[in-house]
């Protein structure tokens, strides 16, 4: 808006302008003021301050007289530097008077020119900001005519952008003031038990209220308690109810000066704007998710610690946050607890198949260890008949019996024999010939028992006499009975009980009857042993 004057303001606006500019000249050159008396008598007050003042007292005389100049111009619509008329100046000076007459203002209606600018002349941006300054020029026109001047357009334009948006965010700013007020006047503030209403009541009236308040917010006043101490941490109040029920208006009312977060659907935290000693506390409003709090818990505590928000990916742009003993309160509407009991839902069922899983598999891990256990059993009785002088061979094929018949319940144990290596020539104890072809016998028992895993678990109802009476031979009594020199009555036992599991699958056997040979090659060993002598073998034993 163009600022209007009364005509005793613009005499006395002229005068001072006059006194500056005679004062001005006075400090360059004195010899330069005018012929009438006002400007002598300046000119010999000048020189007697050049001679009086010295030094650092002149420079500050000529420094003043300068700020005061740049001032008064500045308010009277000038340039940092007053207009000079005079010599070169002359033609800048009257470009600038025929813009400033053409050019189209606040309030101008019409206006025509035969001296076109941007054409005939330069206009310099300085003299638009001046007036764009003062409010004769709009801020479309100042930007319009900032453009065709096309002279440090960058800068100047970035000028006019920021502060255009200063000035948007300061009449937003009066204006939610101006609301906010209204508003206030048409809502009646929050009662406690210090209100004046409240205190005229009778005592027993006042302890309803108190009751009533304890009951609403029963965890209201122990969170408001614990900032009264220094501690490392400090707990989070969340106020949960149905819309519009004025839980932000009321948690505000708690504070002087809060800093309200909207959190609605954001994933990130943006506190750059809060401020430690000037906001006394925090509140984030409308909560839609625990995520959130999860997410920044480190930061929610309140704790004496520097964190740091908003960093970007390079980790150049960042900002820190401080938020020790800050309240920090939380409300969110009654159907978030639907969410979360979801959630919480989903989380107790996952766990429990979880736990469901973990029993079967403690119930398989129990099962191998106990089958484990037996195979290590026997192993260790094996150990006790080599301690006596037991012939390794016959060893050996009490394991592959042991193993044998474990094999018909779980086939993958059988496997373990792959790892055992069968000597080629086992070596008889001496005097019992018996004993050195059973072990024999025994060895290409294993083999065969490789080759036919499968066939042996599928015949397992049919054996499940033989099994038993194998896995009875295999007890410590039987072993007991080896150490006292029982061994051939073992072997007939032994041989006997596996003839006839042999005989049993020869007829699936196409090596039955021809005389042929059935061979094992174990990993490093081999075996060859004839179908005859191992039936031959057997009726010996």
């Amino acid at each position: 808006m163009p600022v209007s004057e009364a005509p005793e303001q613009r005499q006395s606006r002229r005068a001072a302008v006059r006194t500056i500019c005679r004062l001005s000249t006075a400090l360059a050159s004195p010899e330069k003021l005018g012929k009438d008396v006002g400007g002598q008598l300046l000119a010999e007050r000048v020189v007697q301050l050049r001679q009086v003042l010295e030094g650092e007292e002149l420079q500050l005389l000529e420094d003043t007289v300068q700020q005061y100049e740049s001032a008064v111009g500045r308010a009277l619509n000038f340039s940092d530097e007053l207009n000079k008329a005079r010599g070169p100046h002359v033609a800048v000076s009257r470009n600038r008077s025929h813009f400033y007459v053409y050019c189209t203002k606040v309030g101008t209606l019409w206006s025509f020119t035969n001296y076109w600018p941007f054409v005939d002349y330069e206009v310099q941006p300085h003299w638009l900001m001046g007036w764009w300054a003062t409010g004769k020029l709009t801020n479309e026109q100042y930007k319009g005519y900032l453009r065709r001047c096309k002279r440090s357009y960058r800068t100047l334009l970035q000028n006019f952008e920021s502060v255009v948006q200063a000035e948007k965010a300061a009449q937003l700013t009066e204006y939610r003031e101006a609301v906010a007020q209204v508003l206030s006047l048409a809502r009646l503030p929050f009662r406690c038990v210090d209100d004046p209403f409240v205190a005229n009541l009778s005592r027993l009236s006042r302890l309803v209220s108190a009751y009533d308040q304890m009951r609403l917010f029963p965890n209201l006043q122990a969170f408001l308690d614990q900032f009264h101490w220094a501690t490392d941490r400090y707990k989070i109040y969340a106020l949960q109810g149905h819309s519009q029920a004025a839980k932000t208006s009321f948690v505000k009312s708690l504070f002087a000066k809060p800093f309200v977060v909207t959190i609605q659907g954001q994933d990130v935290l943006n506190l750059q704007a809060f401020e430690y000693g000037h906001h006394d506390a925090l509140i984030l409003d409308n909560l839609v998710d625990w995520s959130l709090i999860l997410q920044y818990r480190a930061l929610l505590q309140a704790n004496v610690d520097l964190h740091r928000l908003g960093e970007s990916a390079t980790g150049i742009y960042a900002y820190s946050v401080f938020l020790w003993a800050v309240p920090i309160c939380i409300t969110l509407d009654a159907d978030v607890n639907c969410v979360l009991g979801d959630e919480l839902a989903e989380l107790k069922r996952r766990r429990a198949e979880l736990r469901a899983d973990n029993r079967d598999l403690a119930k398989q891990e129990k099962n191998l260890k106990k089958r484990r256990a037996r195979l290590l059993q026997a192993g260790d009785v094996n150990v006790g008949c080599m301690q006596e002088g037991m012939d390794v061979a016959h060893v050996v094929a009490r394991f592959v019996l042991q193993a044998m018949t474990e094999s018909i319940l779980r086939l993958d144990q059988l496997k373990m024999l792959s790892m055992w290596k069968a000597p080629a020539h086992p070596r008889p104890v001496a005097n019992d010939e018996g004993a050195g072809v059973s072990a024999r016998m025994y060895g290409c028992a294993a083999g065969w028992m490789m080759q036919r895993a499968e066939l042996a678990r599928k015949q397992a109802c049919t054996l499940q006499m033989e099994q038993l009476q194998v896995m009875s031979l295999t007890t410590r009594a039987e072993a007991g009975r080896c150490r006292k020199g029982n061994i051939s009555h073992l072997a007939k036992r032994q041989a006997s009980i596996l003839g006839r599991m042999w005989s049993r699958r020869s007829s699936e056997d196409e090596c039955h009857g021809r005389n042929s040979q059935f061979s094992y090659t174990g990993q490093s060993d081999s075996a060859t042993v004839s179908y005859r002598i191992f039936c031959a073998a057997a009726l010996v034993a």
